[in-house]
């Protein structure tokens, strides 16, 4: 007995994972088009979208499309990475264009109003551990009176931004043509073929010699080549039948396994309120359920479209806490106006003889340079002429009272060495913490 190999040859135009489908593929049709970073005008613009760029977008959200960062319109695009200073240990600089990731690190969009990279706050994706990015410059700053490292890098290609549905229109099939080239790629699969009998490649052999005539070789000969013919399309079929088994077995382990990983998901986000969550939580819920939503869309349908229902709650439960965030602005800018009325109605209902009344404001001569004393100056609301000098005094706090509606009790002398009215405060009131108001 004698083992033969069937070997198949398929030649086919391989298309990478990352070719979008045509539906999916828009172009920009207006002037002034932004990328921005959640899908509202509230949020900023970190990109520019010329006219005729072609976007895919993977998803709508109240009229604001959700674009991936595939594409020749992002081979330029970049954004942030940072660290602070005293924790090296997330990223390395290998060399001066390519830096490390030692953790997983936030990828932060540019601001294209502020191009301050602390300004940058809005995280678009997460690039994992162990990545290797283009460094394009490198700076130092602060956060929340922090030292930081920022490192400006290419945009990874799972980023993602939001663009106004208004601004787009889909994309005809010659319009796309170069959005990713096609390399034909050649495959050879190898069928093991046993059980074939040595005298049935004689025979056919044979055959072929005779140019494909079966009337010169024996009725014996014709016999066992038919067999042998039947039993390499039986062996074939069991093949093509074992393929499927395979196949069914497979597709149902990654379903079981998708599904564990959506479970794992739906505890989380069933653990607290989606309002409740803090940024770096819904960001990761939020890119999980993205997996499940592209990924299961042939595998589980329904378990896709409930992640991709997950996901718009989670961006409404975002633009919620945002609204609380502003509200809670809202609320202490109330409780200073509050407290600033306050004190007019302190200073009208107790009238206090104050040598001067002005707005405390930081003098540039007397800053303690050149053997001058230092000191702050009350000046007139109407024309801003210097009424008098107050000295320093850190028990009074002036510094924080800079800019405000002052009023001074103590002596007012006049300095002959600087030519100017000088008050020793003993006391200075707040009489109004907006300038504008009236005494």
């Amino acid at each position: 007995m004698l083992t033969l190999s069937l070997v198949v040859t398929a030649l086919f135009a391989a298309q990478p994972a990352t070719q979008p489908p045509l539906e999916e593929i828009y172009i920009v049709d207006a002037d002034g088009v932004v990328l921005r970073s959640g899908a509202d005008r509230n949020f900023y613009a970190f990109m520019e979208v010329p006219r005729a760029s072609l976007v895919r977008v993977k998803d709508v959200f109240n009229n604001w499309g959700r674009v991936s960062a595939d594409g020749p319109l992002f081979d330029q695009a970049w954004g942030w990475v940072r660290h602070p200073a005293n924790q090296p240990g997330l990223f390395k600089v290998v060399d001066q264009q390519t830096g490390q990731t030692l953790d997983s690190m936030p990828f932060y969009a540019p601001d294209l109003s502020n191009a301050d990279p602390s300004q940058s706050w809005r995280q678009i994706c997460e690039v994992p551990v162990d990545t290797r990015v283009e460094i394009i410059d490198a700076t130092e700053g602060e956060v929340d009176n922090r030292p930081f490292h920022f490192y400006k890098v290419r945009m990874p290609r799972h980023a993602e931004g939001w663009i106004n549905m208004a601004n787009l229109r889909p994309a005809q099939e010659n319009e796309v043509v170069g959005w990713i080239d096609s390399t034909p790629t050649r495959m050879e699969t190898v069928i093991e073929m046993p059980d074939t009998v040595v005298s049935d490649v004689v025979e056919q052999n044979a055959t072929e010699q005779t140019g494909g005539s079966t009337s010169q070789i024996s009725y014996l000969a014709r016999y066992i080549n038919r067999h042998n013919t039947n039993k390499k399309i039986a062996a074939r079929e069991r093949l093509v039948e074992a393929e499927k088994e395979e196949e069914f077995v497979v597709r149902g382990a990654v379903v079981s396994q998708e599904k564990r990983y959506f479970e794992g998901l739906e505890k989380i986000f069933n653990s607290l309120p989606p309002t409740d969550m803090s940024d770096d939580l819904a960001t990761g819920l939020w890119e999980g359920y993205a997996i499940v939503a592209e990924e299961d869309q042939d595998l589980d349908p329904e378990t896709a479209q409930l992640a991709l229902i997950r996901m718009r709650q989670l961006e409404i439960a975002s633009c919620i806490r945002e609204e609380q965030e502003a509200l809670a602005k809202l609320d202490a800018v109330v409780h200073v106006a509050s407290q600033d009325v306050e004190a007019m109605r302190t200073v009208l209902d107790e009238p206090t003889d104050y040598v001067v009344l002005g707005k405390l404001n930081v003098s540039s001569i007397f800053t303690g340079n050149d053997s001058r004393p230092i000191m702050y100056r009350v000046e007139d609301p109407v024309n801003g002429r210097t009424l008098a000098y107050l000295t320093a005094n850190e028990s009074l706090q002036l510094g924080e009272m800079i800019g405000q509606w002052i009023g001074v009790v103590g002596s007012m002398e006049f300095d002959s060495r600087w030519q100017v009215q000088v008050i020793d405060p003993e006391r200075v009131d707040l009489v109004a913490a907006i300038p504008g108001l009236p005494f």
